[in-house]
């Protein structure tokens, strides 16, 4: 998101700063899109399962 974000505050004007809340709603919109065994789902379940288990681990210390 950080790298989303520092790409639209260097366009050029009239381009919309970004928000975070387009692509959520989006995500709201369509939840098809992360439904289902397609292999990118699935990898992207497997590394936020990883990325809460090291956050769940740093916060148990």
């Amino acid at each position: 998101m950080k790298k989303a974000e520092a790409y639209f505050n260097v366009l050029p004007e009239p381009t919309p700063l970004y928000s975070h809340f387009t692509p959520a709603s989006w995500l709201l919109m369509n939840p098809g899109i992360l439904a289902g065994d397609a292999e990118p789902v699935l990898k992207t379940l497997e590394r936020a399962e990883v990325l809460f288990g090291s956050l769940n681990s740093l916060k148990a210390k």
